[in-house]
Order: C-alpha cells, then structure tokens, then sequence
C-alpha cells in the first residue's frame, strides 16, 4: 500500500523523537501550505489514528515526573489539540512516537 504524502512527512518527522501533537501539527502545515485547514486538520487525524492502529507510532502522555507513557488514543482528543496548537500545554497534549 503507498503512503500518502501526509503519512511519510509524519513518519520522517517522529523517526528520531517523539513530537508533542501541536508540534507535529505545526510541521504539516508549513509542509502542506497549499492545503485547506479543514481538509488538512481531517486527514492529519485520520492518518495519526490510522498509524496508532497498525501499532506503527504511539500515543503517549507526560507523567507528572515528567516520563513519557503510552495512553489511550482518541481522535476527538486530538482534534481538540490542535484547536488549541497556538497556546499548547505540553504536559497534557498528546506526545507522538515509535
């Protein structure tokens, strides 16, 4: 199955490190200039569920002694995220990686 240009820009970016979700979410828009926000915003959240459900990256969450630990995905939680991108909380948004 061919990757989208969406799912390989994602993939490159996390290869190394995990990316806070608003971090992720900022890269794709300067990589995806030309893209409607609405359409865009859709296809990111597909794409990030999509990878969590082949068991190709993870969801994690901030601890409050600051490791990062697996959590449970939802893709409402994630839209909401991105809402928020230009004020994020890093503690509590989403860190995504291998």
């Amino acid at each position: 199955m061919k990757m989208s240009a969406l799912e390989t820009n994602i993939l490159e970016l996390i290869s190394e490190d995990d990316y806070g979700s608003w971090e992720l979410w900022w890269r794709m828009t300067q990589l995806h200039k030309g893209e409607n926000s609405g359409s865009l915003t859709g296809a990111f959240v597909a794409t990030i569920e999509n990878l969590i459900s082949r068991g190709i990256i993870k969801a994690k969450r901030r601890t409050p002694s600051g490791q990062l630990q697996p959590a449970k995905f939802s893709a409402a939680e994630l839209r909401r995220e991105i809402e928020q991108s230009k004020t994020p909380y890093p503690d509590q948004f989403y860190s995504l990686g291998r």
